[in-house]
Protein backbone atom coordinates (compact mmCIF):
# COMPACT_ATOMS: atom_id res chain seq x y z
CA UNK A 1 0.00 0.00 0.00
CA UNK A 2 1.03 3.39 -0.89
CA UNK A 3 1.30 6.77 1.15
CA UNK A 4 -1.52 8.57 1.85
CA UNK A 5 -1.89 11.84 -0.52
CA UNK A 6 -2.28 15.22 1.45
CA UNK A 7 -4.44 18.03 0.30
CA UNK A 8 -5.93 16.26 -3.12
CA UNK A 9 -9.02 17.76 -3.84
CA UNK A 10 -12.52 15.69 -3.69
CA UNK A 11 -15.45 16.62 -5.19
CA UNK A 12 -19.07 15.85 -6.71
CA UNK A 13 -18.92 16.75 -10.24
CA UNK A 14 -23.01 18.03 -9.84
CA UNK A 15 -22.79 19.53 -13.07
CA UNK A 16 -26.89 20.16 -13.54
CA UNK A 17 -27.80 18.89 -10.49
CA UNK A 18 -26.33 20.89 -7.91
CA UNK A 19 -28.45 22.39 -4.89
CA UNK A 20 -26.64 25.29 -5.55
CA UNK A 21 -24.07 27.65 -7.14
CA UNK A 22 -20.94 25.64 -6.34
CA UNK A 23 -19.49 21.69 -6.72
CA UNK A 24 -19.29 20.18 -3.16
CA UNK A 25 -15.49 19.86 -2.84
CA UNK A 26 -13.35 19.27 0.07
CA UNK A 27 -9.33 18.36 0.58
CA UNK A 28 -7.44 15.14 2.24
CA UNK A 29 -6.40 15.54 5.44
CA UNK A 30 -2.63 14.81 5.74
CA UNK A 31 -3.54 11.12 6.77
CA UNK A 32 -5.21 10.94 3.20
CA UNK A 33 -8.83 10.87 4.43
CA UNK A 34 -11.78 12.82 3.87
CA UNK A 35 -15.55 13.12 4.32
CA UNK A 36 -17.76 14.78 1.47
CA UNK A 37 -21.47 14.88 2.97
CA UNK A 38 -22.82 18.35 1.19
CA UNK A 39 -26.42 18.51 -0.26
CA UNK A 40 -26.60 17.68 -3.61
CA UNK A 41 -29.90 17.61 -6.09
CA UNK A 42 -32.74 15.46 -4.36
CA UNK A 43 -34.05 12.09 -5.88
CA UNK A 44 -30.91 9.20 -6.11
CA UNK A 45 -28.80 9.01 -8.87
CA UNK A 46 -25.61 8.70 -9.48
CA UNK A 47 -22.81 11.64 -9.46
CA UNK A 48 -19.22 11.52 -10.32
CA UNK A 49 -16.67 11.64 -7.24
CA UNK A 50 -13.19 12.78 -8.44
CA UNK A 51 -9.95 12.96 -6.47
CA UNK A 52 -7.28 14.86 -7.88
CA UNK A 53 -3.72 15.85 -6.95
CA UNK A 54 -1.00 17.54 -8.30
CA UNK A 55 1.41 14.84 -9.99
CA UNK A 56 -1.26 12.18 -9.95
CA UNK A 57 -3.45 10.81 -12.59
CA UNK A 58 -7.09 11.68 -11.80
CA UNK A 59 -9.55 8.76 -10.28
CA UNK A 60 -13.75 9.17 -10.50
CA UNK A 61 -16.33 6.40 -9.89
CA UNK A 62 -20.16 7.27 -9.89
CA UNK A 63 -21.62 7.31 -6.20
CA UNK A 64 -24.91 6.95 -5.15
CA UNK A 65 -26.94 9.54 -3.63
CA UNK A 66 -28.80 9.30 -0.43
CA UNK A 67 -26.37 6.63 0.86
CA UNK A 68 -23.29 6.52 2.52
CA UNK A 69 -20.61 5.34 0.76
CA UNK A 70 -17.04 4.10 2.11
CA UNK A 71 -14.53 3.86 -0.78
CA UNK A 72 -10.63 3.62 -1.02
CA UNK A 73 -9.02 5.84 -3.46
CA UNK A 74 -5.49 4.88 -5.21
CA UNK A 75 -3.91 7.74 -7.06
CA UNK A 76 -0.70 6.58 -9.25
CA UNK A 77 1.60 9.17 -10.12
CA UNK A 78 1.67 10.74 -13.74
CA UNK A 79 4.49 8.79 -14.44
CA UNK A 80 3.76 5.76 -14.18
CA UNK A 81 1.78 3.22 -16.54
CA UNK A 82 -1.20 2.90 -14.14
CA UNK A 83 -4.37 4.24 -13.77
CA UNK A 84 -5.60 5.93 -10.67
CA UNK A 85 -9.02 4.36 -9.20
CA UNK A 86 -11.41 4.86 -6.59
CA UNK A 87 -13.29 1.12 -5.29
CA UNK A 88 -16.58 1.39 -3.61
CA UNK A 89 -15.38 -0.57 -0.18
CA UNK A 90 -19.32 -0.41 1.46
CA UNK A 91 -22.51 1.29 0.73
CA UNK A 92 -25.22 2.00 3.85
Amino acid sequence: MGRPVPDALVLFDTTGRSAGPYLPETHTGSDGRFQLSDVVAPGRYDVPLIVWASGYRNASLGMRTNTRNTVGVTLEREDSGSRSRIVLVRRE
